[in-house]
């Protein structure tokens, strides 16, 4: 069907109004990928009735995408705590990259930066760099480092200007005011 190979109408209902009546037609309109098949003589409430439904049905369905799309799968979920994990393991390196994590993980520096981008909606520095963050942010609320250089030492951050920066354009804070 050529409509279905253009892809900017590929994701349109497509409904078929035919001469053709025989099951083998429909059969044959059903696997070439159309939605709906409608035979000659038609009736006019029922074809609108039909294309109301096709329009509903996708219109529903987007909406329960657009719902479910930040729930994590089983797996998904797995995949990221383990990245946690293997961070927080090692939390105070300023060493931890993307290919260190990736080299721990068995798989390939690009496969492990497509993965985490799928999974948290961020790239894979970012991610790491989050994880760090928020086990600073978790030494500064519970008192457990007595200064900002402590707090960034201790999550990996070499440079404590850039940590002082990276805290407050995600917490909207900076971190020596959020110890106090």
């Amino acid at each position: 069907m050529f409509v279905l190979n253009r892809p900017k109408l590929e994701n349109l209902p497509v409904v078929l109004l035919t001469a053709r009546s025989g099951v083998e037609a429909q059969v044959e309109a059903l696997e070439a990928k159309a939605d709906d098949f409608v035979g000659k003589p038609f009736n006019r409430r029922a074809l609108r009735a039909r294309l109301v439904n096709l329009s509903r049905r996708e219109t529903e369905w987007k909406k329960a995408a657009e719902e479910h799309k930040d729930e994590l799968l089983p797996e998904t979920a797995q995949f990221l705590d383990e990245v946690k994990k293997l961070v927080l393991e090692d939390i105070d390196s300023t060493e931890s990259s993307v290919s260190q994590l990736s080299e721990q993980l068995n798989m390939s520096e690009r496969t492990f930066q497509r993965k985490v981008k799928e999974a948290a909606s961020v790239p894979a520095a970012t991610f790491i760099r989050t994880v760090k963050l928020e086990r600073a942010k978790e030494l500064l609320e519970e008192g457990l480092v007595r200064s900002v250089t402590q707090a960034a030492m201790e999550t990996g951050f070499g440079n404590v200007s850039y940590f002082s920066k990276v805290f407050e354009e995600t917490y909207g804070i900076n971190p020596k005011s959020y110890m106090l």
